[in-house]
């Protein structure tokens, strides 16, 4: 028997991007799959992360939620959106050619060059979207702390190497923290549907801006 929490998470990711972006024709642009999760649990990663840096550093703990809050503002409704743009468009424009599944070396590159806009082999998102997801958490967490550390560092006034290695713990920390959840949401079977209609908008505008950015560079501008 296959794989069954597998097959469960790629229908309840797929789920949750519903049927336009998800289509046989484009596949699965991952954007409508992390970010809903990751803005609905913004306030428990700030908190994780305000914790974590308050202790480690032994910093007072308000001001380590102000620092946190702004920083994962700018780094998660900003910066997310954001890397996931440039890496679709760059994604369309030279390396969304259907190389298919077959070698272990095609399914690497299905899974991570291809991550950010899933190529569709409907067949294999079981296996394919936890793994693209684990390759955009890892770029994500990086975009993060580059993000987030001189934002706390500003408003902490914290020595710069301090600071960077507590936010790259910080991040690390409350991504798996997501991750894992994320998991056992789905491996409970839970129900996307509202959180699905809710970020739909906001996930279409995102698909139809690489659509029209991709195209653009794709024609030479």
């Amino acid at each position: 028997m296959k794989n069954q929490w597998g097959l469960r998470w790629a229908f309840a990711c797929i789920s949750m991007v519903g049927a336009t972006p998800a289509s046989a024709n484009i596949g699965l642009p991952l954007v409508a799959v992390f970010l809903p999760p990751m803005w609905v649990a913004l306030l428990p990663i700030i908190l994780v992360e305000a914790v974590l840096i308050s202790r480690l550093g032994r910093h007072p703990l308000p001001r380590t939620l102000v620092a946190t809050a702004v920083a994962n503002i700018a780094s998660t409704i900003v910066g997310v959106p954001l890397l996931w743009f440039l890496l679709a468009t760059i994604e369309l424009v030279c390396c969304g050619a259907a190389l298919g599944t077959a070698t272990p070396l095609t399914k690497l590159y299905a899974v991570t060059i291809q991550a950010p806009w899933l190529i569709p082999y409907e067949s294999e998102f079981w296996w394919m979207v936890p793994w693209a997801l684990l390759t955009m958490g890892i770029l994500c967490a990086g975009m993060s702390v580059i993000v987030e550390a001189p934002i706390v560092r500003l408003i902490l006034q914290a020595p710069s190497r301090v600071v960077w290695r507590l936010s790259a713990i910080a991040n690390v920390a409350s991504y798996v923290t997501l991750g894992l959840t994320g998991w056992i949401f789905v491996k409970a079977g839970a129900n996307f549907d509202r959180l699905n209609q809710f970020f739909m908008p906001l996930s279409e505008k995102l698909v139809e801006a690489v659509f029209l950015i991709a195209g653009w560079i794709s024609n030479g501008g």
